[in-house]
């Protein structure tokens, strides 16, 4: 799952893949890795992870190799963009290959948002991961190998990788405005553990108006003019063992509203996961602060609870919104 360890490879990945298709990253990347929270925490009706106990680790997507074409130097002054430009290469006999090449486009957008486009032309229909700041989340390309997608930014200078199983990818990097002014809480895990964040504000009960979850996301009009929330779910969830989360954001700088957002992550006991330790990670960014990050396990009860739903308290910070 998503686990210490994994991060860690997860920051050396990304490094190489975006080194390997030519962008310089320096700029955008933090002066160093996040850390993740220790103790600060409290946990009802919720196991913390285990230091000791061994964790089972998600399959990360192998970033791509190292390649030059022949002739090419090695070391600094050859650094080259080969891995991106493979597939405008034609083959010994000159006759011309396919267009392989992977770009993928970055563009900011209203509410702390980024709109991506992917093109795979010859990787249709195939899955990609993409990895934002420790979000991970898996998506399908349509059969002409393209995607949109919006993403919420975790960082004002944002940097986006896309990795497919096959090891090739692409990176895009962009500067976003507004993060500071919001607050943000991700949850993600992996396959079908029937995980919820819910957001209940200033005071809403369950399925009345104020209570953001999948199923009632809010609108960014509404976002716009500082009245709600809104809740997005990412992942395609039609894929075995998808990487999915959800994602809520409050603006909490332009709001007239006072009081507390009431957030929970609620988790349903099904068939898949019933008497199983299910495992999730959390990021919480607050106006401005660096991105909070922690690992949860959490212990269902046996198959007898299927259909029951439970609330793991104390999971995610409730928001205290003072007006301006």
């Amino acid at each position: 799952m998503l686990t210490k360890p994994r991060t860690v490879a997860l920051s050396l990945s990304t490094a190489y893949c975006a080194l390997g298709i030519g962008f310089v990253m320096q700029a955008f990347m933090e002066p160093e890795s996040p850390k993740f929270a220790q103790g600060d925490i409290q946990f009802d009706d919720i196991t913390p992870t285990s230091s000791a106990a061994p964790m089972p680790r998600l399959r990360l997507p192998k970033m791509p190799a190292e390649a030059r074409a022949p002739g090419q130097q090695t070391g600094p002054e050859g650094l080259q963009t080969a891995a991106a430009n493979m597939g405008d290469m034609t083959n010994p006999a000159g006759t011309a290959q396919p267009n392989c090449r992977i770009d993928m486009d970055a563009v900011p957008a209203p509410g702390a948002m980024v709109d991506l486009s992917l093109s795979a032309p010859c990787l249709g229909g195939e899955t990609v991961v993409l990895h934002h700041h420790g979000m991970m989340v898996t998506e399908t390309l349509s059969p002409e190998g393209t995607l949109q997608a919006s993403l919420p930014a975790l960082n004002d200078r944002a940097v986006f990788v896309a990795a497919f199983d096959n090891g090739e990818g692409a990176v895009a990097l962009t500067e976003v405005a507004g993060l500071d002014l919001m607050d943000r809480v991700v949850v993600q895990w992996e396959g079908d553990m029937g995980l919820e964040l819910h957001a209940r504000e200033f005071g809403a009960d369950y399925f009345q108006p104020g209570h953001v979850w999948h199923d009632a996301s809010g609108d960014m009009a509404a976002v716009a003019e500082g009245e709600s929330g809104f809740m997005l779910r990412l992942g395609d969830t039609s894929v075995p063992n998808a990487l999915v989360a959800e994602v809520y954001t409050y603006p909490t700088a332009s709001t007239s509203k006072q009081g507390t957002v009431l957030m929970t992550v609620e988790a349903e006991v099904t068939a898949q996961n019933c008497g199983r330790d299910i495992m999730a990670q959390t990021i919480e960014l607050h106006h401005g602060t660096k991105p909070r990050v922690q690992d949860v396990t959490f212990a269902l009860p046996d198959c007898s609870a299927v259909g029951e739903f439970l609330v793991l308290k104390n999971t995610v910070e409730d928001l205290t919104i003072a007006s301006n």
